[in-house]
C-alpha cells in the first residue's frame, strides 16, 4: 500500500482475503519512511521482487493489482510453470480497474465486485 488512504480503501478486501486463508504480503506505508516516493512504480517493483522471491515451489499467484506494467511479471511466472490469476472488480471505473491487457495475459481472472460491497463474515468463537 503506497499510503494510508490506499490502505483504508483496500481494508475490507484485505480482511476478506485474510479470513479466507490467503496470505497477504506487501509493504505498508510505514515501511517506506519519509522522503520522496515514486507513487506509480516503486510499489510495482517491490511487489514483483516479492513475488519472484516466493514463486519457487508454488503453483499459483493471485495478483490483486491491475497495472499493465505487471505483464512481464505474469509472463515470467507463467514461463516458470506458475498459474497467475488477476483478481479485480470489473464493475468499477476504468481508471482503477485492472488493465484488459493484464487480464488477457493472466491464466485466469476473478471478478471481486461483490466483495467490495460487503464485509467479511464474522468468525465464531467457541
Amino acid at each position: 500500500m503506497r499510503d494510508e488512504a490506499e490502505r483504508d480503501r483496500q481494508s475490507g478486501l484485505l480482511r476478506r482475503l485474510s479470513a479466507g486463508g490467503f496470505e497477504v504480503r506487501g509493504a505498508a506505508p510505514e515501511d517506506f519512511g519519509s522522503g520522496p516516493w515514486e507513487r506509480y512504480g516503486t510499489n510495482l517493483v517491490e511487489m514483483a521482487v516479492d513475488v519472484m522471491t516466493i514463486a519457487p515451489g508454488i503453483d499459483r499467484v493471485i495478483l490483486v493489482a491491475g497495472d499493465r506494467k505487471l505483464i512481464p511479471l505474469v509472463h515470467a511466472l507463467q514461463a516458470g510453470g506458475i498459474q497467475v490469476t488477476v483478481a479485480t472488480a470489473l464493475n468499477i471505473p476504468e481508471a482503477i480497474r485492472a488493465s484488459e491487457k493484464l487480464i488477457e495475459a493472466a491464466s485466469a481472472h476473478v471478478d471481486l465486485t461483490q466483495h467490495f460491497e460487503s464485509e467479511p463474515p464474522q468468525q465464531q468463537r467457541g
